[in-house]
């Protein structure tokens, strides 16, 4: 969203750079309509239909997916603009209507002849449509009679606002109703704008469930129903009406007892905008980008109310919040109505706009339409392709990505054992030589996350696999302790940190349906990883060395970047807009606490992984080479379960997967207590590294199922690992810390750590969805 002028205000429009976008998809459909009508243009009021279309239409088989043929495209196109003209902007207060807006008022009907396939190829198209829509669009049933206001309906209004102007919380009695829908658009026979054959192009394009009583002639709206009033002042009615201002729907806030369920109340929260002035009628030109954006700059620099509104009395600015108690069936009838489009899947904040009376608030209506079908951002885009050649190629090049970074990260066991033997240093501080590696790793994904967002994917690679690789090679020409800090730990780190986030999120990118399968495949590189570089260490260190063993694994990943910097492409347009933080992440609890499960369990995990090899060899008295194998046991029996367990995370959800697979880390985790000998070690390697491999795969895709907004992915996803990293920082040094004290204390204190992420990620199940036991999440 565009930056404003008042810091935390989210405007009702979207910003500059989203208005490329949806631009962008109308050229796609214009493109594809020109095939056979070279003369076609988009119009402002077609490209407000991309706004208020549900996203399902864009996707695959949809009426608005460029795979439709020219002629149905055009159709449906075409045979929107009545619906925009009139839902949107029917001006029945409009006495003198200067030229430009003529087209777009009723039309008395007169007689005209059937219209043949010739008008279809050669008649303009602005005459067929009044052929087709306006002669029959304002007939009127001759049993229908006009529904007379309800007074209980305006006291049960004025009661639920507790008779207080719920924009300025004012009590007076010359507090007026202002009504959404406005009473005299469609309250009776002679005034029944909204019904006719608009219903059919209306219900099918918007899915609002209001639409279809707005439209009934039957019910005539129900204007003057207790939802669709608010109490106002008599300042900011008179705004209202004027178009002065105007209210976007925020949020709905089930209310404490009642568990959510229908019938029970809920809190509508609304928002208050000042809108500018002088905004100029659109209708029927074709779109002009130049134009949009200042209109754009225009609605997101009004925070405060014009010269004219009066001085006296409370000032309502723009972010004000709007509360409103109501039933649950009332709240969806309004959210309909303030709100422009309603639907599930990942998107922009909703731009809502207000039905009003009067010249001037028509024409900002029809702004608002016009100008936020650049709001369409996420849903001018394909939806994800789900498989084919491209998106799984992406998969592959994400799993290189993966087994360079994370495989590598997770083999510093090994290096652990032979550090200990070949350094003076403990093996408390050795280790935090892996801890800084995985700080940096997971830390840098705050950056890189919004970098990928910002179309910045190729120059994060190339800037990143060139400081992993660097590192690899400066480590091994190090003679010291510090050498090994600085080049295995610090700079391979912040070149991993700075690849690996992105190249998950853009995986993310390509599927929905089978989103845990990619990202389960793609995070098997780290276990393959974490079981080939130790087999490589372990084989190559007798044989030729640190130094040359070292540059044989910078080599392996230098053949593997290669191939991703060719092959690997982000899906999405640039979102250029938006900060590094997402800080209102921090006020989503559900994510709180998910991100805060995975921190336990890393601070866990990785004292296991980085210590289990030193453990064999010092407590067990096992030799290097035999407890190397561990490392490459932990990972490699990881292996099955990132395959398979992604499948089931798409069946039934991957919170309700992820919590169980933390219960079986947990539960493992307590056996390390027993084990003693050389056989208890390797069975509790196989089965901890079954339990982590589950859990760690389905890490990312948890990440991306409590996010709403795809083009945030990247953001969200990096914030999360960045937060663990802190987790992968303290983990292996204080366990060591705790075990030169107490063996059993370190171990007690992985288990319970294991176990505290299990909690806190069965909180995160039923902030979701509840207590319900069989709802996929």
């Amino acid at each position: 969203m565009a930056s404003s002028s008042q810091p935390g205000i989210p405007h009702p429009l979207p910003g500059l750079n989203d208005l490329g976008p949806c631009i962008s998809y109308g050229e796609r459909l214009k493109g594809q309509i020109q095939f056979l009508w070279p003369n076609f243009t988009m119009r402002m009021e077609q490209h407000a239909l991309l706004m208020i279309a549900d996203r399902k239409y864009f996707g695959k088989d949809g009426a608005l997916s460029t795979s439709n043929t020219p002629s149905s495209l055009k159709r449906l196109l075409e045979g929107a603009s009545p619906l925009c003209k009139h839902y949107w902007m029917h001006q029945p207060l409009l006495h003198q209507p200067d030229d430009v807006w003529k087209h777009a008022l009723h039309q008395p009907p007169v007689y005209r002849p059937d219209l043949t396939l010739k008008d279809y190829q050669e008649g303009d198209w602005e005459t067929i449509s009044q052929k087709i829509y306006y002669d029959q669009q304002f007939n009127t049933d001759a049993k229908l009679e006009t529904v007379s206001l309800d007074q209980d309906e305006v006291r049960k209004c004025m009661e639920r606002d507790q008779f207080s102007c719920v924009v300025t919380h004012t009590k007076s009695k010359s507090n007026k109703l202002f009504p959404f829908i406005p009473l005299t658009w469609n309250n009776s026979v002679g005034n029944n704008n909204a019904t006719g054959n608009l219903e059919e192009v209306s219900l099918a394009m918007t899915d609002v469930n209001l639409i279809k009583h707005i439209l009934s002639a039957w019910e005539l709206g129900r204007s003057h129903k207790a939802w669709n009033l608010i109490c106002v002042d008599p300042n900011v009615y008179t705004g209202l009406i004027s178009g002065f201002c105007g209210f976007k729907y925020h949020e709905t806030i089930p209310i404490e007892g009642e568990g959510g369920q229908s019938g029970g109340n809920v809190q509508v929260v609304l928002m208050f905008y000042w809108m500018p002035q002088g905004i100029k009628a659109r209708f029927n030109q074709e779109t002009d980008i130049a134009d949009l954006e200042d209109v754009v700059r225009a609605f997101n620099s009004v925070t405060h109310p014009p010269p004219s509104y009066p001085k006296q009395g409370p000032v309502p600015r723009s972010g004000d919040k709007v509360h409103l108690l109501m039933t649950r069936e009332d709240a969806e009838k309004l959210k309909s109505t303030v709100k422009s489009e309603d639907h599930d899947g990942p998107t922009l904040e909703p731009i809502a706009t207000l039905r009003r009376q009067g010249t001037r608030s028509e024409m900002q209506d029809l702004e608002i339409i016009a100008s936020a079908g650049a709001s369409f951002l996420p849903n001018s885009i394909p939806p994800p392709p789900d498989g084919g050649l491209h998106a799984w190629t992406q998969v592959a090049m994400g799993w290189i990505v993966i087994f360079a970074t994370w495989g590598y990260v997770n083999s510093f066991g090994s290096f652990q054992a032979h550090y200990t033997s070949i350094l003076p240093q403990t093996p408390f501080q050795i280790s935090w030589i892996g801890s800084i590696q995985v700080w940096f790793t997971f830390f840098g994904s705050a950056f890189s996350g919004r970098l990928l967002d910002a179309g910045f994917w190729i120059p994060t690679f190339l800037v990143g696999s060139t400081l992993q690789l660097l590192g690899i090679f400066m480590m091994s020409l190090s003679t010291s302790y510090w050498h090994l800090m600085i080049t295995q730990g610090v700079v391979t780190g912040i070149g991993g940190g700075i690849i690996f986030a992105p190249s998950l999120a853009l995986v993310a990118t390509y599927f929905e349906k089978r989103r845990g399968i990619a990202i389960g495949l793609v995070t098997t590189g780290n276990s393959l990883g974490g079981t080939v570089y130790p087999l490589v260490v372990r084989t190559l260190l007798p044989e030729i060395g640190f130094s040359w063993t070292s540059r044989v694994l910078g080599f392996i990943n230098l053949a593997g970047f290669a191939l991703v910097a060719v092959f690997m492409r982000p899906r999405l347009p640039p979102r250029q807009t938006g900060p590094i933080i997402d800080w209102s992440a921090f006020k989503d609890v559900l994510y709180v606490s998910y991100v805060s499960g995975l921190f336990f369990f890393v601070w866990s995990v990785y004292y296991t992984f980085y210590y289990l090899a030193s453990f064999g060899q010092e407590e067990v008295g096992m030799s290097f080479a035999d407890s190397s194998i561990l490392t490459t046991i932990i990972n490699a029996v990881g292996l099955p379960t990132r395959v398979l367990i992604p499948f089931v995370a798409d069946r039934i959800g991957p919170l309700n997967t992820i919590a169980p697979a933390g219960l079986c880390v947990a539960i493992v985790a307590y056996t390390w207590l027993a084990v003693h000998n050389e056989t208890g070690v390797y069975i509790f390697s196989i089965f901890y590294g079954i339990a982590s491999g589950a859990f760690q795969s389905l890490m990312p895709t948890g990440v991306a199922s409590i996010t709403k907004r795809l083009d945030t992915i990247g953001t969200r996803m990096g914030m999360c690992f960045s937060l663990i990293s802190f987790a992968g920082l303290s983990g292996p040094p204080i366990g060591g810390l705790l075990q030169s004290k107490s063996l059993a204390g370190a171990h007690v204190w992985a288990a319970l750590s294991s176990t505290l992420a299990a909690v806190l990620l069965v909180m995160a199940r039923v902030l979701k969805v509840g207590w319900k036991v069989k709802t996929r999440c």
